[in-house]
């Protein structure tokens, strides 16, 4: 992974990030240096592989876990990301 500043100094929350395309588009965005909140719903240790990745890579990267399926989960995840980030910039709603 080469890190570029495309997306530097903003914020990227990718839901479903733990795996499969969620897992790559994640990927991607901290390559293009965004900062990535790794949603996930049931693995932390997947999602902080993810993250791992992408902060080994020079990006900036958390997780957070969310039931994408529940309105009040989505309103705490939200809520969190801008207490901790100041924006969401980019949303990708991958989670099935």
């Amino acid at each position: 992974m080469t890190y570029s500043a495309l997306l530097e100094g903003q914020t990227a929350l990718v839901t479903g990030a733990s795996r499969g395309i969620g897992k790559a588009i994640a990927l991607a965005l901290g390559e293009a240096g965004a900062e990535v909140v790794v949603n996930y719903s049931q693995s932390l240790e997947k999602a902080e592989e993810v993250v791992s990745q992408i902060n080994s890579a020079g990006g900036k990267a958390y997780s957070l876990q969310a039931n994408i399926a529940d309105e009040t989960s989505i309103n705490q995840i939200v809520q969190t990301v801008l207490a901790r980030s100041g924006s969401i910039d980019v949303l990708v709603n991958n989670a099935g």
